[in-house]
Order: structure tokens, then sequence, then C-alpha cells
């Protein structure tokens, strides 16, 4: 259906096929993408474990998907995490290949795939939206309450006549230390 000439894609006049053969081949189209992006996945975790990207001039993974392959910052970043995650857990290329998990469900679940949750949680994602998967996290990873936004009261600060200009040391020397982390 499109042919490459002189460096831009040319596609035929779709307006010519009927709508059946046109959705079976869009539905052929589907299924040969999420092929092609298990098998991209499988050998980006080849080529990460081997470092070959490292063999090809490029100080990372990443590095080589976006300088020398053109992808998006975002598309090299989930493809390298799906990556990463099918070599601890291989079934996952089997469920994008399915169309089952798609790279998005993928990133979200990596920082809470782990051996013992695994099969539980893959089989909960599975044909589910972004919203729906992060429903599951969140049932099953509630948020902690680490990193929550802290409110404290500043010391009032007094002047001892009013225009005149505050004295700077003295307005910090009465503050609290900020805690650890902040």
């Amino acid at each position: 259906m499109l042919e490459n000439k002189g460096g831009f894609m040319q596609t035929f006049n779709l307006n010519q096929i009927k709508d059946n053969e046109l959705l079976e081949t869009f539905s052929s189209i589907v299924k040969n993408e999420r092929e092609a992006t298990a098998l991209l996945i499988l050998h980006l975790s080849e080529i990460d474990k081997r470092g070959l990207y490292a063999k090809e001039g490029f100080s990372s993974l990443f590095s080589y998907c976006v300088e020398k392959f053109r992808f998006s910052e975002e598309a090299a970043y989930r493809r390298i995490q799906a990556a990463r995650l099918s070599r601890k857990f291989p079934e996952i290329l089997g469920l994008l290949e399915e169309g089952k998990i798609n790279l998005t469900t993928i990133n979200l679940i990596s920082p809470h795939l782990t051996v013992d949750n695994k099969d539980q949680l893959l089989k909960e994602i599975q044909l589910k939206s972004k919203r729906g998967v992060e429903k599951i996290i969140a049932s099953h990873f509630p948020p902690s309450d680490h990193g929550k936004d802290m409110i404290r009261r500043l010391p009032q600060v007094t002047f001892a006549s009013e225009g005149s200009l505050p004295d700077l040391k003295a307005a910090v020397s009465h503050m609290a230390p900020m805690p650890e982390g902040v």
C-alpha cells in the first residue's frame, strides 16, 4: 500500500477500497505493528544487555534510540523501560504482541511489578485503559504520605519603627531549620 519514492511516503487512494477490505487491511496492519513492537522491544533488550549502543559510539541506550533512530524522547523512554522489564518478565512480550497490554501499561506497572505479584497484576491489567490500570495500581499500592507537602508557619518579624528596613540576619536566625529532604 505504501511506496517510498525519493524519501517521501506516498499512499494509494484509499477511496477506491471497499469498506470491509479497508477494515481487514487495517486490522492486519495493527497486528503487524504489535508484533513489530514486541520484536523491537526484544531486540532493544538484547542491545542493552550487551551494551552494543556503546560500541556504536553512544553514551546510553537512550541517546542511541533518540539520536540514531530519531525516536522521540518519550518513545525511547517507554521502549527502553519495556525492554528492561521484559528481561525480568519475558511474558510481557507475549501480552504486548497480543495487544493485551501496551507500552503505556508497561510503564505504569514497571515500578510495582515483582516476582511475587506478577501473575495477579499482569492478569488484572490486561485489556485495561490507562485510567483502569492507574486504578488497579492505586488499589494495590496506595500512595504513601512520604514526600507530602508540608506547610509551616514562618516567624513574624517586627520592626523597631515604621518605615525601617528589617534586620535580615535577625529574621533568619528566628526561623526554624528546614526538615531533611525538603
